[in-house]
């Protein structure tokens, strides 16, 4: 393990309008059901027959989006209707952030606070690092962090991660070319007179990372990993004092993987390594790794959610014969953090390569 002394403080083809930083519109999920989802059956996505609809919401009282029930609405066909506890009904709303006119954004890291607050960050083809939050009252604030060199090929720069502290900070970690820096923000103050400003720090040079992820621990320190060009995953975590670095897997493991730390301090890495996919765990430096998918097809797309039990949700992707797969796993609730063998639902796209 090396260590790295510091003072405190994946690619992916975007749109070409700003608007596919629509990542906003996770704004309150509450899952509507414009989507049908069939258990344990293989579904053909149309694209042109899928339907989404949004309701305005602005009259009820959804601070954080689960005080709804019992509440009245005007919907479809029926009038004044009340919500029962187990209704499925969502509102989002998406708006654009930037036009994008001078520059394509990488895919954007999004999270969303403890004050259920939205953060985000990403970087554009002409070197800019930017940060964008958005809080409960419907203020947002698009901030530039930084430059880095400047890459007309947004299908090869690597984007950022984001977390958000409880007391609202943002922190990031980014490439800039070969190294890894990373950004907090500080607030006005009598300290910092001329207004919010980004304090950034180069924390590890010529790693070449192709995909970085960061959270935070219970006691709000950073602890991200990085996938380097050779397929290895690092981590990379703030002390308090210093950042300190070590290989998790020699790899090489999936371009993507995915990072969760839930509230004891377990930290959760998914990966694809040769045909398996791995849900990597640490717990006071000891680890363990499980094997929660296997094939021959594997995609290197995957995903790792956590909600506030410490339940996990994860997928896996396979591609064969230009059909892709999405198997989605789910903690059992009587068997905390233990994945059921079954797919909940698979999808076939009848796009090519995806």
């Amino acid at each position: 393990m090396s260590q790295l002394g510091m003072a405190s403080d994946s690619t992916h083809e975007n749109s070409l309008k700003a608007s596919v930083i629509v990542l906003l519109l996770i704004l309150h999920s509450f899952s509507i059901g414009a989507t049908i989802f069939v258990q344990n059956e293989t579904s053909n996505l149309d694209i042109d027959s899928i339907q989404y609809r949004s309701e305005v919401m602005n009259d009820f009282d959804i601070d954080f989006g689960y005080e709804m029930a019992g509440q009245y609405i005007d919907y479809d066909d029926l009038t004044q209707a009340k919500l029962r506890h187990d209704f499925d009904l969502s509102s989002y709303f998406e708006r654009q952030i930037t036009d994008a006119s001078d520059g394509i954004p990488t895919s954007p890291d999004v999270t969303i606070s403890n004050q259920h607050e939205i953060g985000a960050c990403w970087l554009d083809t002409n070197g800019y690092v930017y940060s964008y939050s958005l809080d409960l009252n419907n203020n947002s604030r698009l901030l530039e962090v930084d430059t880095v060199p400047a890459n007309p090929d947004v299908s090869t720069m690597t984007g950022c991660s984001i977390a958000v502290k409880n007391n609202g900070r943002q922190t990031l970690l980014y490439a800039n070319g070969s190294d890894i820096k990373a950004a907090q923000i500080a607030y006005q103050s009598p300290i910092y007179p001329n207004g919010d400003e980004w304090h950034t720090r180069t924390i590890l040079e010529g790693v070449n990372a192709t995909n970085i992820e960061l959270s935070l621990t219970p006691n709000e320190l950073e602890w991200g990993a990085f996938r380097d060009d050779l397929g290895r995953l690092h981590s990379i975590n703030y002390t308090g004092a210093y950042w300190e670095t070590s290989i998790i897997h020699q790899g090489p493991i999936s371009e993507d993987f995915e990072l969760e730390i839930d509230a004891n301090g377990a930290i959760k890495l998914l990966y694809n390594y040769g045909n398996s996919t791995i849900l990597h765990t640490i717990v006071n430096e000891q680890h363990t790794s499980e094997t929660v998918h296997q094939s021959d097809n594997l995609h290197n797309d995957v995903g790792l959610t956590m909600d506030g039990f410490g339940m996990l949700q994860m997928f896996s992707t396979t591609l064969e014969n230009n059909i892709s797969k999405i198997k989605v796993q789910r903690s059992l609730s009587n068997q905390k953090n233990q994945f059921d063998s079954i797919p909940m639902t698979t999808f076939e796209s009848q796009l090519e390569n995806t």
